[in-house]
């Protein structure tokens, strides 16, 4: 038997020269490769940013660069995330 490895996406950084981002921003990271990215670019100057994660491997990625608390979806997915700010934008208002 033969394997054959075919890749089906290159997980790439963006263009982050136009988006700045300051002390108490949300950043929303749906993966882990997302938060690597993110804290690797000139992007990230140790700001205290509100760090909203898709799942508990992407928090985990999140952790190894920010010491601000991060909050995580309850489910694993878009609706999920949306769900969560919805439910601290609530949260704040209150």
């Amino acid at each position: 038997s033969h394997i054959h490895m075919l890749n089906l996406y290159r997980t790439l950084p963006w263009d982050s020269k136009t988006i700045p981002v300051y002390n108490k921003d949300w950043v929303v990271f749906k993966s882990t490769s997302t938060a690597h990215h993110f804290f690797n670019s000139n992007l990230y100057q140790n700001q205290a940013i509100v760090s909203f994660c898709i799942g508990s491997n992407t928090q985990k990625a999140v952790q190894q660069y920010s010491p601000q608390q991060v909050y995580v979806a309850k489910k694993a997915n878009t609706e999920g995330l949306v769900d969560l700010l919805l439910e601290y934008k609530h949260s704040q208002n209150t």
